[in-house]
């Protein structure tokens, strides 16, 4: 199951996905899909993603983050860390 929430609208996406890829494949060599001018932007960003410097900002800090952390000093102190 497969479902993305926007605004309040979920968005499920779990059916018609499973040919994806042979779809666009076909495309392709049909000589549909994307050229080279409209690639890069996409692949630019996701070098400069990839090799941006990592930022540690301790005052913003991602939930999930925030999760994983919490549970690890449950598991090393067998108890709750203090929040804050």
């Amino acid at each position: 199951y497969r479902s993305l929430t926007m605004n309040g609208e979920q968005i499920e996406f779990s059916e018609g996905f499973t040919e994806l890829h042979t779809t666009v494949y076909r495309d392709i060599l049909a000589g549909g899909g994307y050229g080279l001018a409209e690639a890069k932007p996409s692949v630019e960003l996701a070098y400069g993603l990839r090799t941006a410097p990592i930022l540690q900002t301790p005052s913003v800090v991602h939930p999930q983050v925030e999760r994983v952390r919490g549970r690890s000093r449950v598991a090393a102190s067998g108890s709750l860390p203090p929040r804050g």
